[in-house]
């Protein structure tokens, strides 16, 4: 009893419940006079009935209708959107439930964060030629979307993270396991001198990839645990 009464109290980063999220999982622990109380309040508060509601939950992704588009990265109907609804492009994504990915969850993307994120090269392509500016701390966006293409897209625009941002880039890619663009910037932005600084990371997100050989290992590790 006491974990569920956590569970009820409980909410996340955006102030959502998790116990609304949680409903069809904990639907049966839960009892008919509080099951029906939850129900009332997802109806009233999310304007839907409980079976699209939990469909929603189980997707785990943002509806909005802007959202949509930007994840499928159909650049005309979105562009007819914002022009309809006066839409700024440079606004911050509106809040939601059904949202489960952590890094969006934690901080507040705007309309190209969430368009990096996704990978929609399209629609950056139209966000850069109306002068949308992609600041140094969005590329943690670029770098989940595993997408080397619109790496280069930013690159050629003139939108090159700083040197830390760089290092900050290779943290991610390796967390990620998109042992591709980790490659690039270890290889191409520090020429492999930042090899032994991130090898503790490296096993940290168990990705293996970058060590080649265990006597390379034991040979770094006074570089990552200092001398004993």
């Amino acid at each position: 009893m006491l974990i569920q009464d956590k569970i009820f109290k409980r909410k996340d980063a955006n102030n959502f419940k998790y116990i609304h999220y949680l409903y069809s999982t904990l639907k049966p622990y839960i009892g008919k006079r509080k099951e029906k109380s939850i129900e009332a309040k997802i109806q009233k508060k999310y304007q839907i009935d409980i079976e699209n509601f939990n469909k929603k939950c189980e997707i785990g992704e943002n509806d909005t209708y802007i959202c949509k588009l930007i994840r499928e990265d159909s650049v005309e109907d979105f562009i007819s959107y914002v022009n309809q609804t006066n839409t700024p492009l440079n606004s911050q994504i509106e809040r939601s439930i059904y949202e489960t990915n952590q890094l969006l969850i934690k901080l507040n993307p705007t309309l190209i964060d969430y368009a990096a994120f996704h990978g929609s090269i399209k629609i950056i392509q139209h966000m850069l030629l109306k002068d949308v500016y992609f600041p140094a701390t969005s590329w943690c966006y670029a770098i989940h979307s595993n997408n080397g293409e619109l790496i280069h897209l930013l690159e050629e625009n003139g939108f090159e993270p700083s040197i830390q941002h760089h290092f900050g880039c290779i943290l991610s890619s390796i967390t990620c396991h998109h042992n591709e663009i980790a490659e690039y910037y270890i290889y191409n932005k520090f020429k492999g001198e930042v090899y032994d600084t991130v090898y503790y990371f490296i096993l940290n997100c168990k990705n293996y990839h970058f060590i080649p050989d265990v006597r390379d290992l034991i040979r770094n590790i006074p570089s990552i645990y200092g001398h004993i």
